[in-house]
């Protein structure tokens, strides 16, 4: 079987998760943040689909939902410092939307589903299933 994914990619947004699994990197054009895990656990897997990212690790699913606009950047934002951008408070994690659900896990596989929404996971004790976001 392949290796887990340790990265994706969803409209101008990467997730990457870090070697040690302690924390995930998240880029968009307002710069990049950093998420830590759950407490007590790692991040394991990435799936990206339907505007929407999936993280899987020791303890479940999380959902990060971008938010549909991210605020304007000021004209000359290019040519200011990392400390200038910092100071002037906008965030790459700016508006995101993040839920939790806790699983038996590991988490080590993840699939976006193409009907409805949600992502289909097989985790190490805990078997295999669907998460999705209901309204």
């Amino acid at each position: 079987y392949p290796p887990p994914a340790r990265q994706a990619a969803v409209l101008g947004w990467k997730v990457r998760i870090s070697e040690d699994g302690l924390t995930a990197s998240i880029s968009n054009r307002n710069g990049d943040g950093v998420l830590p895990a759950p407490l007590g656990s790692r991040f394991t897997t990435v799936a990206s689909g339907d505007g929407t990212f999936w993280l899987g690790h020791e303890h479940g699913v999380m959902m990060l939902k971008p938010p549909s606009n991210l605020p304007v950047l000021p004209a000359g934002w290019d040519e200011l410092s990392d400390e200038q951008q910092a100071a002037m408070g906008y965030s790459a994690l700016a508006g995101i939307q993040k839920l939790t659900v806790q699983i038996d896990g590991p988490v080590f596989f993840l699939q976006p589903l193409d009907l409805g929404g949600g992502v289909a996971y097989a985790a190490g004790t805990g078997g295999f299933g669907v998460v999705r976001e209901v309204f």
